[in-house]
């Protein structure tokens, strides 16, 4: 069991449990200049460690958060009843699989996204060119993003980009880039995405 503190918030992680790293600080960092509290919803896919709903849970009426490993879905009950969560709900799901026919005002993916032959590691494997996840979550994403709702969605440069991009432009996805990050060989993107 590994102790991390962020801010107001410590978490103790086993080591099932993906824990924040630079992708996941530089996620943070960008949701902090974005979020303004409102009445809206929000859902994260693949919450790991759950700093990240738990750090929107002050600006949303309603939080989703999930994630397709059961070790992290435990880690976040007992997170929800730690810092009373009222208005987090917790579903094991791959991607979008188990959430029912519902739009998002908000939406957030810190994807597995390390170039990797097999999908060993759920966390962190992303496919042969780290983007096997990504694309999978891109085609199905139109279909729970609200009119007017915004994705936060991380890549890397290790990813095939072009094939990113092109697969957000043919989902009529518009994007931006809002924050990046260099750490050793890759950089580190967040994407912001909106309807067209």
């Amino acid at each position: 069991m590994v102790q991390f503190n962020y801010k107001d918030f410590l978490l103790n992680l086993s080591k099932e449990v993906y824990p924040p790293l630079e992708d996941t600080f530089l996620m943070l960092d960008s949701l902090e200049k974005e979020f303004v509290k409102s009445d809206k919803s929000f859902l994260e896919i693949g919450s790991g460690s759950g700093i990240i709903s738990l750090k929107a849970s002050p600006f949303f009426k309603k939080i989703i958060s999930v994630d397709i490993d059961e070790n992290v879905i435990n880690h976040l009950k007992l997170l929800k009843e730690k810092y009373s969560l009222k208005n987090q709900t917790i579903i094991q799901s791959d991607l979008f699989s188990a959430i029912e026919d519902e739009k998002f005002d908000c939406i957030v993916f810190n994807p597995p996204y390390v170039p990797s032959e097999e999908i060993e590691v759920l966390s962190t494997d992303g496919g042969r060119e780290g983007n096997e996840i990504i694309l999978r979550f891109i085609s199905q994403l139109p279909h729970f993003l609200k009119e007017n709702g915004v994705c936060y969605l991380l890549v890397s440069s290790h990813n095939n980009l072009d094939e990113i991009y092109f697969e957000l432009k043919y989902n009529k996805l518009k994007y931006q880039l809002i924050s990046e990050k260099n750490i050793f060989f890759e950089k580190l993107i967040i994407l912001k995405i909106s309807d067209q």
